[in-house]
């Protein structure tokens, strides 16, 4: 892994990463073209490998998978905190951006918004997955927490969520509200983002 120093420019970062056939013009370069370090997995790999060539962007795909491990790694862990929605879209955009398909994910917390378990309830296509709010409450009851939380993916990049998503949201939050659980947050992630319900100002989490 890869360790910033406070003197450390992302460019400086960048290339020292990639190795000294990569200078920190390139890396620079790599950066302003994808708008900053976050979001370099946004690029199509031809302009990845305009700036870098095919060795420098080999290089940064294995770094990216590197530090997505040891990311994932540390996240993955019982008690990890998950209180806010940037956190939600930490785990699970390690774990679902990149993927072809969609999935859905039920997060169960404790009381002081712990991660208690992780647990996969849905695989679909592309652009849609089937499952009833029912498998949802049935999978958060067995998990054994208070609250819960859902994630899923689009493999567009789009987060903006589909009526569909809204449908499926408001369902899910009448029904935990009916047996006591608490539906904290619907979060969509990406490779280029995060989408969360509660952020959104928007009703959907209401048991109405």
């Amino acid at each position: 892994m890869l360790a910033r120093t406070l003197a450390d420019s992302d460019e400086a970062l960048l290339a020292r990463a990639l190795g000294p056939r990569i200078t920190t013009g390139a890396a620079r370069g790599l950066l302003e073209c994808a708008g900053g370090v976050d979001r370099i997995a946004c690029l199509e790999l031809l302009q990845v490998q305009r700036h870098l060539g095919k060795h420098g962007a080999d290089r940064l795909c294995s770094w990216l998978e590197l530090e997505r491990r040891g990311t994932a790694h540390a996240l993955a862990r019982a008690g990890t905190v998950i209180a806010q929605s940037y956190q939600v879209a930490e785990w699970a955009s390690l774990r679902l951006a990149h993927l072809p398909h969609e999935e859905l994910w039920l997060l169960s917390l404790t009381r002081g918004s712990l991660l208690r378990s992780s647990q996969l309830v849905a695989r679909g296509g592309l652009a849609s997955m089937s499952i009833a709010p029912t498998e949802v409450l049935r999978a958060a009851l067995a998990a054994g927490g208070p609250s819960f939380i859902l994630v899923h993916n689009h493999p567009s990049g789009d987060t903006t969520p589909s009526e569909e998503d809204e449908r499926f949201t408001r369902q899910v939050a009448h029904a935990s509200h009916v047996i006591g659980l608490t539906f904290a947050d619907h979060v969509i992630v990406s490779v280029c983002g995060y989408y969360s319900v509660s952020e959104s100002n928007r009703d959907w989490l209401s048991s109405e």
